[in-house]
């Protein structure tokens, strides 16, 4: 039987039963396991609040240990998640419950607790229950339902709070933390979350800069940067020139990947399929002219510079270019041989960026308030508008295209 199979069926036949541990918490457990050969499952020291977070999150291990593997006592496991650190201990309850109360070892039962193993047994799983929550938020994310997933992003902050410095790396911390701040940006665009993201993981800064915060401020100078902007310009547009134009009426275009990553010595670009509108926003008309501008590279050599000192605005400006094709999802094809040029990742988010800019129609005065190298409030709202305007146009290429694709919106 399929593990979709055994969960429908869980659904189906099994029970839970709830009792109160103190007067702010419960213990809840479940009923029926034992039909199919498998402890039932506790979790315990939640408040009422959580009860049905508890019940989805003990359907999902219960699944797991009918369908996967049996879980069994000291055993730590993971069911399958989409995004977090779902992640529980499992040892043997000393007491168990009844209808009429507490009971000693009616059936074989096994509490789930923190991974941790200096956990006491009596420590409710905040960070698996706290991940359950997050992904009912990016659930009702993709139906559409922003107010609803926004609530439980801070819900799951709420829940397992976390604390800034910690690494994502280390499993049972920040990881949910991180997530759900990230999460609340990408639905309110208030700078604060993304910044509380940021100090929250150092794969987040990786996945934003291409480097760790700390490592910006061993950046080259300006005017060293500036050579590498131009650098990666020029080979950008070279792999674009070498890609074959596509018919008009074609559902998706081959584009060479405006975002170079390093690996190892080599500089990896890649060729994906994307929107047609996509290779006109990134390589032709307003976009390319403002690409191209020759105080484009400096532009974005200072604003890489300066981000040293405000991360927080470097992160925001290499948001979108980012989320673009992280969210397509799409494979690339890596193209080998071309040398490493340095802070790579993020000059050519950056680029991306200015391109964005003038595919929003900015001017270049407005570009340069968007990048925070002048002061102006006016210009910088001016740009603020005409780029929520682009950014909505682009949702609708992606929605349209994975319609074509058959594959649904992202």
């Amino acid at each position: 039987m399929q593990a979709d199979e055994v969960t429908q069926k869980l659904r189906n036949d099994l029970g839970f039963e709830i009792r109160e541990m103190s007067p702010d918490s419960v213990i809840v457990e479940t009923t029926g396991l034992e039909k199919f050969d498998r402890p039932n499952l506790q979790v315990a020291g939640i408040p009422k609040v959580l009860v049905p977070v508890a019940q989805r999150y003990m359907l999902e291990v219960a699944a797991y240990s009918v369908a996967v593997k049996v879980v069994g006592h000291g055993q730590t496991v993971g069911v399958p998640w989409e995004k977090g650190h779902n992640v529980v201990r499992a040892v043997e309850s000393k007491s168990v419950l009844g209808k009429d109360g507490w009971l000693r070892r009616k059936r074989p039962t096994l509490r789930l607790i923190p991974p941790d193993p200096d956990c006491s047994p009596d420590s409710p799983p905040s960070l698996a229950l706290a991940t359950e929550i997050l992904n009912h938020a990016h659930e009702r994310a993709r139906a559409g339902e922003h107010e609803e997933a926004a609530h439980a992003a801070a819900w799951s902050i709420d829940i397992y709070p976390g604390k800034p410095g910690i690494e994502s790396r280390q499993p049972g911390y920040n990881m949910e933390n991180y997530l759900a701040y990230e999460m609340l940006f990408s639905l309110t665009n208030k700078r604060e979350y993304l910044e509380k993201a940021l100090t929250r993981s150092m794969d987040f800064q990786i996945a934003m800069f291409g480097v760790p915060i700390q490592a910006l401020t061993h950046l080259p100078e300006p005017e060293e940067l500036q050579m590498l902007v131009e650098a990666l310009r020029a080979l950008a547009k070279d792999l674009h020139a070498k890609i074959p134009k596509v018919e008009q009426g074609e559902p998706r275009a081959p584009m060479a990947l405006p975002i170079f990553t390093p690996n190892g010595d080599v500089l990896e670009g890649g060729i994906c399929l994307v929107p047609p509108e996509y290779v006109q926003l990134y390589y032709e008309g307003p976009a390319r002219k403002m690409v191209d501008d020759e105080r484009t590279p400096l532009l974005v050599a200072e604003s890489a510079h300066r981000g040293q000192r405000d991360p927080g605005r470097l992160a925001l400006l290499a948001w979108m270019p980012r989320a673009n094709w992280v969210e397509m999802q799409l494979k690339t094809l890596p193209i080998e041989g071309v040398p490493c040029l340095g802070p790579e990742f993020l000059l050519s988010a950056l680029l991306c960026e200015v391109g964005r800019c003038g595919a929003a129609g900015c001017t270049w005065a407005e570009t340069r308030a968007h990048f925070g190298l002048d002061s102006d409030e006016t210009l910088e709202a001016s740009a603020k508008l005409k780029l929520a305007a682009i950014a909505q146009q682009v949702e609708g290429w992606l929605t349209a295209f994975f319609a074509r694709l058959g594959q649904g919106a992202v």
